[in-house]
């Protein structure tokens, strides 16, 4: 029973490194005229 379950959580931890993320936009929240501003990205 817990090689199943360790067997279960290496193939969801392996499923997982496949997903990748793709960064869809950001949105500028504070102006600044020097440095960095605050940006969300989504």
């Amino acid at each position: 029973m817990k090689y199943k379950k360790f067997a279960m959580g290496l193939l969801l931890l392996a499923g997982s490194q496949l997903a990748q993320a793709e960064q869809i936009g950001s949105v500028d929240t504070v102006f600044k005229w020097l440095g960095p501003d605050h940006k969300i990205v989504v």
